[in-house]
């Protein structure tokens, strides 16, 4: 009587893990924590100058869109706070700023694969904001979001607002979301599941929540497609200077959009 064989079973495959020196609940409790402070510690520094300067600190906090050099430099604090607190955090956890997607310096993979996954971005943007609207008919597409500078019109001011929303956040913002915050995540979750975490949050972070106006949900869904986006040149490339690239271009055409055409 011959006896069947026993089936031979498939080892379960491993769940790859980023060894680094943090996991999701630091990188997370940073990320909000750092997100708060840098606003409190900025709007501190700032109306401490006014006082210094003779100006009411109240009155300068309460109009900071109106003038385009204390909202730079409010701009400039706030994003010099977060890059200080992930250092400190990097030191004191001796873990190195490669783990984090700063191993190397930018290359022209970097450029050339920025191109690519932007118009791919654009094309998927559009496509999703359809059928969401579709859905939801009664999304507002056309709300604006509060950048400040609302009275930004000199060439020197316009320059702010360039440094202010061009350069400073693509660099902040792919060091702490791409960099930092998805780091921690992938210790313990798969690329997928991190990937989402990341870009759920980064979305959260742009419904301009506690401004006095109404959640900016299609900034959300946006910024939150956007971020899939990032993290797979992060994946892709090793680093997140494409991440960086593509961030530069898109706050660059709104830029653009907003800030020039309305003066040409």
């Amino acid at each position: 009587m011959k006896t069947e064989p026993e089936p031979v079973l498939k080892p379960r495959k491993k769940l790859i893990r980023q060894r680094t020196g943090y996991g999701p609940v630091a990188a997370v409790a940073v990320m909000i924590l750092t997100y708060v402070l840098s606003q409190i510690f900025a709007a501190t520094f700032v109306g401490f100058g006014a006082d210094i300067l003779g100006y009411n600190a109240e009155e300068v906090l309460s109009n900071l869109g109106s003038s385009s050099r204390v909202q730079f430099i409010y701009l400039l604090l706030v994003e010099a706070f977060t890059l200080y607190v992930i250092w400190l955090f990097l030191k004191v956890r001796a873990v190195p700023w490669k783990d984090i997607g700063l191993g190397r310096l930018p290359a022209g993979k970097d450029f050339i694969a920025a191109l690519k996954i932007f118009g791919i971005y654009f094309v998927s943007l559009i496509f999703i904001t359809w059928v969401i609207t579709e859905l939801v008919p009664t999304l507002d597409t056309g709300q604006k979001q509060q950048l400040g500078f609302e009275n930004a019109a000199l060439p020197s001011e316009l320059v702010l607002v360039f440094i202010s929303l061009v350069i400073l956040p693509p660099i902040v913002e792919e060091i702490m979301i791409r960099g930092f915050l998805y780091t921690g995540l992938r210790a313990k979750y798969t690329k997928v599941w991190s990937a989402i975490i990341a870009s759920v949050l980064f979305g959260i972070a742009h419904l301009q929540l506690g401004s006095g106006a109404a959640p900016l949900w299609i900034a959300a869904v946006d910024t939150a497609v956007l971020s899939l986006f990032l993290i797979y040149l992060r994946e892709k490339t090793g680093a997140l200077w494409s991440g960086m690239i593509v961030h530069g271009i898109k706050n660059g055409l709104a830029f653009f959009v907003l800030f020039v055409v309305k003066w040409v």
